[in-house]
C-alpha cells in the first residue's frame, strides 16, 4: 500500500501537474504580442487619422482606423487584467488615461490645424506604451523577449514612417517632423542589422529578414524621393502601399521570434 502512495504522489506531480513553464512561456508570449501591438496600433490609427484627413483612400482608411482603435481599446483591457508587475500596472493606468483623450481626438473629423497637437499627444502615446513593451520583456528575463520587442517595434516604425510621411504631405511640413522621419529610417535600419546577427536568427526567420530588408531597400529610397520631391502626391500613394506589405513581412518575422521564444523552433547553435 506505501509503494501505491509514493507511486500515486509521483504520477500527480510529474505527470498529472500542468507543464508551468511551457504554460507561463505560452502566456508571456501571447501578453508580448498585445504589448507589441499597442505600440504599432497607436500609429496606425494615427496615420489613418491624417489619411482621411488629407483625402487619399478614406473610405479604406476609415475602416482602418476603426480596426486599430477597436483592437487597440480590447487589448490594452486585457493586458489591465493581466498579472504584472507593480510597474507595469502603473504603466498601464497612465496608458489608460491617455488613451481615453487620445480616442475621442482620433475618432474626431480630422481638423488641419490641430495636426501638431494631436502628433504630440499621439507621441506620448507611444511613448507609455513603448515602456509597457520594453518592461514586458524585461520581466520575462530572456534574450528572446528582446528580439520578439525589436522586431515588434519594426512593425511600429513601418506605420511611424507612413504617418509622418502622410502628415508632410498635407501640410504639416517642419524641420521637427523630417528630423523624426530620419530618425525612425535610420532606427529602422539598425534594428535590422541587430536583428539579422541575433544567435535567435534562424535559418527560416534569415530567410524572412533577406526578404524584408531587400524590400525595406526599395522603401528607403521611395521615403527619401518623397522628402525631396516638389510633387509630393505622386509619391504618397506607393509610401501607403509600400508600408503596408512591409508591415505583412514583420508581422511573420514576430511571430517566428514568438516562436523561437517559446522553443517551436531552436535558437541558430552557430
Amino acid at each position: 500500500m506505501l509503494l501505491i502512495f509514493f507511486l500515486a504522489l509521483i504520477w500527480f506531480f510529474w505527470i498529472k501537474r500542468p507543464k508551468k513553464n511551457a504554460y507561463t512561456a505560452g502566456r508571456d508570449n501571447t501578453v508580448a504580442t498585445m504589448t507589441g501591438s499597442l505600440v504599432m496600433l497607436s500609429q496606425r490609427m494615427m496615420k489613418d487619422h491624417l489619411m482621411i484627413g488629407a483625402g487619399i483612400s478614406p473610405r479604406s482608411a476609415s475602416s482602418q482606423r476603426d480596426v486599430s482603435v477597436m483592437l487597440f481599446e480590447q487589448r490594452l483591457a486585457r493586458l489591465m487584467e493581466d498579472e504584472s508587475s507593480d510597474v507595469i500596472q502603473e504603466l498601464l493606468i497612465n496608458t489608460l488615461s491617455v488613451w481615453e483623450t487620445h480616442r475621442k481626438h482620433i475618432m474626431a473629423r480630422p481638423d488641419h490645424n490641430l495636426i501638431g497637437t494631436l502628433i504630440q499627444e499621439n507621441d506620448r502615446l507611444l511613448a507609455l506604451c513603448d515602456d509597457v513593451a520594453r518592461s514586458k520583456a524585461d520581466q520575462q528575463g530572456h534574450h528572446g523577449a528582446k528580439m520578439v520587442y525589436l522586431a515588434g517595434r519594426q512593425r511600429m516604425l513601418s506605420q511611424r514612417i507612413a504617418r509622418n510621411c502622410i502628415a508632410i504631405y498635407w501640410g504639416y511640413d517642419n524641420q521637427w517632423i523630417h528630423s523624426d522621419l530620419d530618425a525612425s529610417i535610420a532606427l529602422f535600419d539598425h534594428t535590422l542589422r541587430e536583428l539579422m546577427h541575433s544567435r535567435f536568427t534562424t535559418p527560416q526567420l534569415a530567410v524572412s529578414l533577406e526578404s524584408a530588408a531587400s524590400f525595406w531597400m526599395t522603401s528607403k529610397a521611395t521615403f527619401r524621393l518623397f522628402q525631396e520631391s516638389a510633387n509630393k502626391r505622386k509619391e504618397v500613394p506607393h509610401i501607403h502601399e509600400m508600408t503596408e506589405t512591409l508591415l505583412a513581412k514583420l508581422d511573420k518575422i514576430t511571430s517566428q521570434y514568438e516562436a523561437v521564444l517559446v522553443g517551436e523552433l531552436p535558437p541558430d547553435q552557430s
